[in-house]
């Protein structure tokens, strides 16, 4: 076991102090990088620390309507903490909320993730047990409880990474753990679920290694790299999980650098929509220190290495953020005390130094929103502190844009026109509640027959939740889906489709009831009768139903007393009660054995 007060076997000694000394073009040009937009206002720092202590580790995320989440150490007595975010539309007040306990520089190391929603998660290390251990906390409109992840374990913890599941919004965290080993460190993992139940803890099946870090991509697969050491050089590493609850899922591990040149080499990886995973690590080229890159497809092909720094200039503490749409990689470093950022579409776009100031930058962290612009936090020298700069579209909180919700509850009514020769299909559907903060100016409505793609037919004002499709042919089969369209003129992804019914129920229901007198009594019939339903004219009727109950039942106690077959138009109800009265209706039955709706109700003696 290792104890409290003692550094971690085979671990690198930083001191995070220290890293604030280390070390996107000018702020006018910056603007290409930070959004695609043209028309985005010039991009100014905004300090969002201003704390009169030394503040550093900054880290961020950003949620599905372009707000960014910021955490960083505030260098106190005990490191501690802090977080803002500009969801409301500017920077909130810094709150402290966590510290690290333990005060070595081993202890910290923090890892920072943030779900479309907005839940935010923190994890990192601390001694403040018996031995090293992973913490995690999460915020969703403030902070939860910490939970030490690795609690369950002996050995000491260290170097964790985090990611949100964006499927179904589970978070995992991955460290590095000794579990009574002298040398070698397993890869461990867990996971939480978004009410906060953990998972139990895992050993990944993909070898032994050092600093894991995790991402996802849009179909929850789970994408991991590590390093591992040898010879004064390092190896990085990668596998990955389409279903990452089942331990058995992880590829036999690949080779992403066999040999970095550095002892430590600090593997990042994202992770787009289409799949491709995407990696950074410290390397050595040309005498320096530098941030490499590689790519590698869905399907497992690898890119060629190549630097996303500067060759032969030492650069340090690499981030890397991916715009999950278009796959184009960001790349921030620090160098000779300025911030720098690179973009890899299918080559590079060139380093552009994104501070340009007297002062001293170091340690950036990058996100890249939906709209596809470009958030950096970093940590810059200020009048004898270090705080924490937040650069953006706008200097603050960048333009919100949410994409509305798809209707709800689509439905559709066929019926007839008057000439029943043509067909008239009746669409209704409610407003999205999640919509309830947007203007909505119109819903656009989308038909198709058959395999075809669905083509708009109509579209009406936000305020109506109806439409009537008329003049429609009866051998055809029609299906329906609709699209939100707020006034900024955001469009929903289609919603749920509504299809037409395979069987119409019967049409003229009619009862007559007779009367059959024999020698000693006389026998009640009733006669129900009804039309074929020229809607029908493309199945074939197998038979009709007929369903009947008493005045005194509910419509739930209609219950089926007769089938004929599909020739046959109408049903004699014998043997009745003379002082009881009957209600009918019947349904239409096809050769698959679906039934219709029920036809019109009919009353014995109306």
């Amino acid at each position: 076991m290792i104890e409290n007060k003692k550094k971690i076997k085979g671990l690198p000694v930083i001191f995070a102090v220290a890293l604030l000394a280390v070390a996107l073009f000018p702020l006018q040009s910056a603007r290409g990088f930070l959004s695609q937009s043209a028309d985005s206002a010039a991009a100014t720092p905004v300090n969002i620390s201003h704390s009169g202590s030394d503040s550093g580790n900054p880290l961020i995320g950003v949620d599905s309507n372009n707000a960014a989440y910021v955490v960083w150490m505030e260098f106190l007595g005990k490191r501690t903490f802090a977080f803002a975010t500009n969801k409301s539309g500017s920077w909130s007040t810094p709150s402290a909320f966590e510290q690290v306990v333990y005060e070595a520089e081993e202890a910290g190391f923090p890892d920072f993730a943030v779900s479309s929603g907005g839940q935010a998660h923190l994890s990192w290390q601390d001694g403040r047990v018996t031995s090293y251990d992973i913490f995690h906390i999460s915020y969703n409109n403030g902070w939860s409880a910490t939970t030490n992840v690795s609690d369950a374990n002996e050995g000491g913890s260290a170097y964790s990474g985090c990611a949100v599941n964006p499927v179904d919004n589970f978070a995992y965290v991955v460290w590095q753990d000794g579990t009574g080993r002298e040398t070698d460190w397993d890869i461990l993992l867990r996971y939480r679920s978004p009410s906060g139940a953990w998972s139990a803890m895992q050993a990944l099946p993909v070898g032994t290694g050092y600093m894991p870090k995790i991402a996802f991509d849009a179909t929850g697969t789970a994408q991991l790299t590590w390093m591992t050491r040898g010879s004064d050089t390092s190896t990085v590493w990668y596998s990955k999980n389409r279903t990452p609850q089942n331990l058995s899922g992880w590829t036999q591990p690949i080779i992403i650098e066999s040999n970095t040149g550095q002892d430590w080499c600090y593997p990042r990886v994202d992770a787009d929509k289409a799949g491709n995973a995407y990696f950074i690590w410290l390397s050595r080229a040309q005498g320096a220190d530098a941030i490499a890159f590689r790519k590698i497809s869905a399907a497992g092909v690898l890119s060629d290495k190549s630097l996303a720094s500067t060759a032969g200039v030492t650069a340090a503490d690499g981030a890397l953020a991916v715009n999950k749409t278009s796959g184009q990689a960001y790349v921030a470093w620090a160098q000779g005390g300025e911030i720098f950022v690179n973009s890899y579409g299918t080559t590079w776009s060139g380093a552009q130094n994104m501070t340009n100031t007297a002062a001293s930058d170091a340690q950036p962290s990058i996100a890249v929103d939906a709209s596809g612009n470009l958030h950096l936090v970093y940590a810059e020298l200020v009048g004898g502190n270090w705080d924490i700069m937040y650069l953006g579209t706008s200097g603050g909180a960048p333009p919100p844009v949410v994409k509305p919700k798809p209707p709800l509850a689509p439905a559709l009514d066929t019926s007839l026109d008057d000439t029943q020769t043509l067909k008239i299909n009746a669409l209704s559907w409610a407003r999205n509640p999640d919509n309830s903060s947007l203007t909505i100016q119109n819903y656009k409505i989308f038909r198709k027959t058959g395999s075809q793609n669905f083509a708009l037919v109509a579209t009406v004002s936000g305020s109506t939740f109806t439409y009537q499709d008329t003049g429609l042919s009866l051998s055809q089969k029609y299906s329906y889906a609709l699209t939100t369209v707020a006034s900024d003129t955001q469009e929903s992804e289609l919603s749920d489709t509504a299809v037409e019914a395979s069987t119409f129920q019967p049409l003229s229901p009619a009862c007559k009831t007779v009367t059959n007198s024999a020698l000693f009594r006389k026998e009640k019939i009733n006669v129900i009768s009804w039309a074929r339903n020229p809607l029908n004219g493309a199945i074939t009727v197998l038979q009709y139903n007929i369903y009947r109950k008493l005045p005194t039942q509910s419509d739930s106690q209609y219950q089926k007393i007769a089938s004929v077959g599909a020739g046959v138009l109408e049903y004699m109800d014998r043997k009745l009660s003379a002082s009881d009265t009957f209600y009918y209706y019947t349904t239409t039955v096809d050769t698959g054995n679906t039934e219709s709706k029920p036809s019109a109700v009919v009353k014995e003696g109306a």
